[in-house]
């Protein structure tokens, strides 16, 4: 039980009272990815396993590629290092839940080249009990929930799966969305069923689902007045050739954040989720006589056809869709990895 940590044997360490000399102290002992970090004392390791509820020695998952065994005291470690209150520990730890899944393939997007990044999308209900921002913005900077929930994940990943640049994680330039990437819906201004629900869950369920995702791409449009219209711009921007989602669209979950006004504009057309997503797979798509002879070969054997138009998803079900941010004409597009799913996790409140 969590009482039994008192009894345990605490590790300790002589580090730099200084707190800068104690983060650069962390960075050569490989704990942290260069940012300051906080020191994980056992008192403020204790308060962030408390918030969780769970036992301290509870097993989360095995992660690659150094078979890292993560409990709830490791994630707990790197919650404190990374900055995390109390409040943001429960929605950390079901996203260490979801990536240590079969579905998302860690070893695989940490040995890749590709510059995955993990983005935690929260539901409305536990972003509200954890301070996760939802509104302007959403993305960073500026928002302490979102970026010390998506630091610590990736904190966990550096230290207990052995994913540090040019060894464990491969990826040929990385992505500024390796250091944190957590955001939540805007479960207040979307038109439609909130993502989680997409997933079999209540709409009022305490979720995380983490993607395998790159960095966001702005689609801007300032002047379409009607689905049809702002949708022919958002799929000719998801369709552009180079990422993984046209190299392998069977394999691949793109991802499309509506923005709140680009959303509203949607509704006011009749559209629901499903039509975005049936009109993705329909006009998203890449002109193959504008791709080279080699890299053409090279999709041959990935695909079992190589039409004119190139798509970047197969299957309306495929393409992720949810809202966010604040005012403005702006929606966003996240290629997938491929070869790896969304996976979600939901839990029950110590409140409830």
């Amino acid at each position: 039980m969590i009482a039994d940590i008192e009894a345990r044997p605490v590790e300790t360490a002589e580090l730099p009272d200084d707190p800068l000399a104690f983060s650069i102290e962390a960075y050569k002992r490989g704990w942290t990815d260069g940012l300051p970090v906080i020191p994980p004392t056992p008192e403020r390791v204790k308060a962030m396993i408390a918030a969780s509820g769970r036992d301290w020695d509870e097993v989360l998952g095995v992660m690659a590629p150094r078979s890292g065994v993560v409990s709830v005291e490791a994630v707990a470690v790197n919650a404190v290092l990374a900055g995390c209150e109390p409040l943001h520990f429960p929605v950390l730890v079901a996203a260490v839940e979801a990536i240590c899944q079969p579905d998302f393939n860690l070893a695989a997007i940490n040995a890749t080249t590709h510059p995955v990044a993990m983005l935690v999308l929260v539901s409305d209900a536990a972003a509200r009990a954890a301070g996760v921002h939802s509104g302007a913005g959403v993305f960073g900077p500026g928002f302490r929930a979102n970026i010390c929930i998506g630091r610590a994940l990736r904190l966990v990943q550096y230290a207990v799966a052995g994913a540090r640049p040019g060894a464990g994680d491969l990826a040929t330039m990385g992505s500024p969305a390796k250091i944190a990437f957590c955001a939540a819906e805007r479960a207040d201004a979307t038109p439609w069923e909130p993502y989680h629900a997409t997933k079999g869950l209540e709409a009022d369920a305490f979720a995380v689902t983490v993607f395998p995702a790159e960095a966001p791409s702005n689609i801007q449009d300032h002047a379409s007045t009607t689905a049809e219209g702002l949708m022919a711009t958002i799929a000719g921007a998801m369709g552009h050739c180079g990422h993984n989602n046209i190299v392998a669209p069977h394999k691949g979950h793109p991802i499309l954040a509506v923005g709140v006004e680009h959303a509203q504009t949607i509704a006011a057309s009749g559209w629901s989720r499903a039509d975005v997503q049936a009109y993705v797979v329909e006009h998203a798509k890449f002109p193959r006589d504008r791709l080279g002879a080699e890299f053409l070969a090279s999709l041959k054997p990935l695909r079992k056809e190589l039409p004119e138009l190139l798509p970047i998803a197969q299957t309306p079900e495929q393409v992720q869709v949810f809202v966010t941010g604040g005012p403005g004409k702006h929606s966003m597009f996240m290629p997938t990895f491929g070869g790896t799913l969304e996976c979600t996790v939901a839990w029950t409140p110590k409140s409830r």
